[in-house]
């Protein structure tokens, strides 16, 4: 595709914005339920991130649910198809796998459980499995699991799926136990001393985080969860599992080549398996906004303070922290890409759901007027 000139970008944008609105009052099954620019307070914005998502949709990425909480003020924009080719909107009820986004709910769900005095930061992993006492994993405590300091892979050693468009799938609480162990890391896949002095990001780290504290309660990752954090927060549509109903609202999810993907996992839960909609997701980030105001203020307040950092990255409990005191996470599934990001002092949220494994190139860029070339080839 040859250059979007800014004309035809403007144009696009206002083009939008006006089926959006004149829409509004003409019942159909197919209208999005979405809140509008309230006041045009939001405007500015929104028309900025319009001018650079709108190019993408249908040509990098199937749909997307753009959401915007501005001191007060909400806005849900959508875009493309939630099935494509079915011409339908993505609503803000609409559930999307969230990838690494996951992580932020365990690291609350860690807070939690450290608050609750379920667990403490220092606890290690030999505490958790007798399989795991005198091995080199053994000494790892659960806040270098949170930290991504636990010297950890990526991936777990033993992950070799069958089919590579379902990595977790066939994975085992079996698996989990035997991978820990010492003779199953080897030269190309290896465990580094910890705590590490930088932050290598492990998937795997998290995954044995979210079982570990399931395990220690007696229950799965799911339950602990909802036990946690999910029914406190009234959070309905965020979840493993869900009703027919609801998942008659999953937008259908889709690699960079637009073949469909949808993962499954058994025991990795902890790092990437949770499914939300932006309704939700919202709700959730207001506990970040506004703690004081949360069921769980220190444990809020916990996930968010700094533990670790380096010259050029700090890390909460699962969230990356900017010098400026905003948090923010990303998410990829064979499917999916989620990107969110939360700003206390300025009483903001940005974030995006899209049903296609490919971030919306530009967004936070159009979020932070930072120039960028919103140029796609």
């Amino acid at each position: 595709m040859g250059v979007w000139s800014m004309k035809k970008i403007i144009f696009l944008q206002k083009l939008f914005l006006l089926l959006l609105f004149s829409c509004a009052s003409i019942p159909s099954a197919r209208q999005p339920s979405v809140v509008p620019l309230e006041d045009f307070q939001n405007d500015k914005m929104a028309e900025r991130i319009t001018a650079v998502v709108t190019p993408q949709i249908g040509i990098k990425n199937v749909g997307a649910i753009v959401a915007i909480y501005n001191k007060g003020k909400l806005s849900f924009l959508p875009f493309g198809e939630t099935v494509r080719g079915n011409k339908t909107l993505p609503t803000a009820d609409t559930i999307f796998e969230i990838g690494s986004v996951t992580k932020t709910f365990t690291g609350l769900m860690l807070a939690r459980s450290i608050d609750l005095d379920r667990v403490t930061p220092t606890d290690t992993l030999d505490q958790f499995k007798e399989e795991w006492r005198g091995q080199k994993v053994g000494s790892i405590n659960l806040t270098e699991l949170i930290t991504h300091r636990s010297g950890l892979p990526r991936l777990p050693c033993n992950l070799h799926p069958s089919d590579r468009n379902q990595p977790y799938q066939e994975y085992t609480e079996n698996d989990l136990i035997e991978g820990l162990k010492d003779s199953v890391f080897n030269s190309n896949c290896e465990l580094q001393p910890h705590p590490t002095s930088t932050i290598n990001y492990s998937n795997w780290a998290l995954a044995v985080l979210g079982y570990v504290l399931a395990s220690k309660q007696r229950t799965s990752y799911e339950a602990l969860l909802h036990e946690l954090v999910l029914d406190p927060l009234k959070l309905t549509d965020t979840a493993l599992t869900f009703t027919p109903d609801q998942e008659k609202r999953f937008a259908t999810g889709y690699n960079t080549s637009f073949v469909k993907s949808q993962w499954k996992n058994q025991i990795l839960q902890g790092q990437g398996a949770v499914k939300s909609s932006a309704r939700d997701i919202m709700k959730y980030a207001q506990i970040y906004l506004h703690p004081k105001q949360s069921f769980f203020e220190n444990s809020v307040r916990r996930v968010t303070q700094v533990s670790f950092e380096t010259k050029d990255t700090a890390i909460g409990y699962a969230w990356f922290v900017k010098k400026n005191g905003s948090i923010w996470h990303n998410g990829q599934t064979g499917g999916f890409y989620t990107l969110i990001k939360i700003y206390p002092k300025r009483d903001l949220v940005v974030f995006y759901l899209t049903n296609t494994a490919r971030e919306l190139k530009c967004f936070m860029q159009a979020v932070e007027e930072v120039p960028c070339d919103p140029t796609f080839e």
